[in-house]
């Protein structure tokens, strides 16, 4: 693997810029790669391999890292991403700091793919359930068109509460309760 002056892999000419995580994933899925997930910090990286898992069932992780330390990446990490033999590495390091990490995996021999997301992991953990089944199917839509299924879905929970609310009101007041007959003849 050799990384580019943006940090990004060049090896096997396979180079996705802006791409997001989600749709990235999704194409690891069909594809058969496995990830390596490394960045953001321990509670961040934890929830997004749940949420992952749940996403993308045929995903093979093959492992996490979080990136909440000062420094350089040390040797027993490098250890662990190269031993989970991932073909596909994403961070969401900041730039520089990826560059380092980039550089750092190269000298360690480590032959997985390595790719940056800047601030992708939090924002894909705190995302809609809407965009990950648009990543998995791989669909993609306007960031506006998202805002607007999201705004039309708390609309109709909302409508749901309220609803639930009247007929609560109404319920004893309508006897939908079924009348009882009386089994004897007048």
């Amino acid at each position: 693997m050799t990384a580019d002056a943006t940090g990004r892999s060049a090896s096997a000419g396979h180079r996705r810029t802006g791409q997001p995580l989600l749709a990235l994933l999704g194409d690891c899925e069909r594809q058969g790669r496995s990830v390596f997930l490394f960045g953001a910090d321990s509670s961040t990286i934890l929830g997004l391999r749940e949420r992952v898992a749940t996403g993308f069932p045929g995903l093979l992780i093959a492992g996490i890292c979080d990136a909440d330390f000062e420094g350089p990446v040390d040797a027993a990490i490098l250890a662990h991403i190269a031993d989970s033999a991932a073909d596909v590495i994403v961070s969401d390091l900041p730039g520089p700091r990826f560059r380092a990490f980039a550089a750092s995996c190269a000298a360690a021999g480590i032959a997985g793919e390595t790719l940056n997301l800047p601030a992708s992991f939090r924002a894909a953990l705190t995302g809609s359930r809407v965009s990950i089944v648009l990543a998995a199917s791989g669909a993609s839509a306007p960031a506006s068109f998202v805002r607007r299924v999201r705004a039309s879905l708390a609309g109709l929970r909302f409508s749901a509460i309220v609803l639930a609310q009247v007929f609560r009101e109404l319920l004893p007041f309508r006897g939908f309760a079924p009348a009882r007959r009386s089994s004897r003849k007048a």
